[in-house]
């Protein structure tokens, strides 16, 4: 069983849990850029961290070659079943011939279409997180298993917010942080165009004197680096692992779904944290995730 790709979306990438252990070969960690979107569409239909679609701003219309079960979570994305409109946030039943399309987010940037049992591409380096973007024609295997599930009568949560104006990203200040601190914190930056997986340009009215003959020095997702002309940027999933330009703070790990939900024109503003603060953040994302994703796979029952 399968979906097949009738038409291909903004940028359509198959995400899993990610490739760890390979940045020292200068390959980024990947994954998904919002994890718990990601994780909770999974659990919706009965998987842990299963390979699932992520789609960036306006989705695919794929075609479905069987019956199977998929939910989709993130952005609030207009999706439609045979033109039909349909609930994000909730199991739906496509059958054979169906067309599933997803249209464009009113807010936010990104959503994930997880299907029960996880879609079956070949991994690589350990990992089905593709290497590039969905094509028209592609087909994308998936298992065969129906998932039974009660009337979810609540909105999922979510630990971000996808409409807000402007975006809180909490930091730890880097070492360069006494030079451009005051800077930083006393504007707004927009999110540029130019922004993606690999990282997120910021436009803002900065003017400083940074040293930027520095040489390469490790980078990681987080990573906020100030360049020669006043931008800023944030490293995201698919960062490289090292970087010239002077590292000035880093987005604390707790506020990684946000970044990889701003979308080109929202507005950031920065707050800095101490260590222990960013480690309690942490751990409370961690545990809030996991309480949801245990409570809806104990309501997703496979029917065969």
């Amino acid at each position: 069983m399968s979906l097949i790709v009738e038409k291909t979306g903004v940028y359509d990438l198959l995400v899993d849990s990610g490739r760890p252990g390979w940045r020292g070969l200068g390959i980024p960690p990947d994954g998904p850029a919002d994890r718990t979107s990601w994780a909770l569409a999974n659990a919706l239909v009965g998987n842990e961290n299963a390979c699932a679609l992520e789609v960036t701003l306006a989705g695919p219309v794929l075609r479905a070659d069987a019956d199977l079960c998929c939910a989709f979570v993130g952005a609030p994305f207009a999706v439609r079943i045979d033109g039909g409109e349909a609930a994000i946030g909730s199991v739906w039943h496509l059958h054979c011939g169906q067309v599933l399309e997803i249209g464009t987010a009113t807010g936010g940037l990104r959503g994930y279409l997880a299907v029960a049992g996880g879609f079956q591409v070949p991994q690589l380096l350990g990992s089905r997180s593709g290497v590039g973007p969905l094509r028209r024609g592609q087909v994308l295997p998936c298992l065969f298993r129906p998932v039974m599930r009660r009337r979810w009568r609540e909105p999922l949560p979510h630990a971000h917010v996808f409409t807000a104006a402007t975006v809180t990203l909490r930091i730890l200040p880097g070492s360069y942080w006494p030079v451009v601190g005051p800077t930083v914190l006393n504007h707004i930056w927009t999110v540029a165009p130019q922004s993606n997986r690999m990282g997120i340009r910021l436009h803002g009215p900065a003017n400083w004197e940074l040293p930027h003959d520095l040489p390469s020095q490790p980078v990681c997702p987080g990573t906020v680096q100030a360049t020669a002309t006043g931008e800023l940027l944030i490293l995201g999933v698919e960062a490289q692992t090292i970087g010239g330009y002077p590292r000035i703070a880093h987005v604390i790990e707790a506020d990684w779904d946000l970044l990889g939900q701003l979308r080109p024109g929202q507005q950031v503003r920065f707050e800095p944290v101490n260590l222990e603060d960013a480690r309690r953040f942490y751990f409370a994302l961690q545990n809030w995730r996991q309480q949801w994703v245990r409570r809806l796979l104990l309501t997703a029952r496979p029917t065969a």
